[in-house]
């Protein structure tokens, strides 16, 4: 009997854990497949984090749709070579755009979240 019900646990907590991995799953692949569900995200999380106003928050999404769509792109042709000096040629595009919108404390709040970003994503790897 006691085998039993710890066979039961044991199993709850195996469902509960890759119901959990599925949803993570499909909310990232959802994510990578869309770049307007990328940009949205991003701007959500960025204009809340720097405190922006609505005709910020409104540029900053335009600037990171732009961003996600032509990353998407190069992401599909990341076969070739020359890729890296595009995707980092397009970062700095990107950072010198969202640098136009901001004010000098905000950016380096921008500054701040990507780095904590990079980090977090370096631990993940």
């Amino acid at each position: 009997m006691k085998l039993s019900k710890l066979l039961m646990k044991v199993g709850f907590v195996f469902a509960v854990f890759f119901s959990i991995q599925t949803v993570e799953a499909q909310v990232q692949t959802a994510m990578a497949t869309s770049p307007e569900a990328m940009a949205q995200q991003r701007t959500k999380y960025e204009a809340a984090e720097l405190k922006l106003d609505a005709k910020q928050a409104k540029s900053l999404g335009e600037i990171n749709l732009l961003y996600a769509q032509q990353m998407m792109e190069l992401r599909k042709k990341a076969s070739n070579e020359g890729t890296k000096d595009e995707v980092e040629a397009l970062k700095r595009s990107h950072s010198n755009k969202i640098r136009s919108l901001l004010n000098s404390r905000q950016f380096q709040q921008y500054l701040a979240l990507d780095k904590k970003k990079m980090v977090k994503k370096d631990k993940k790897n």
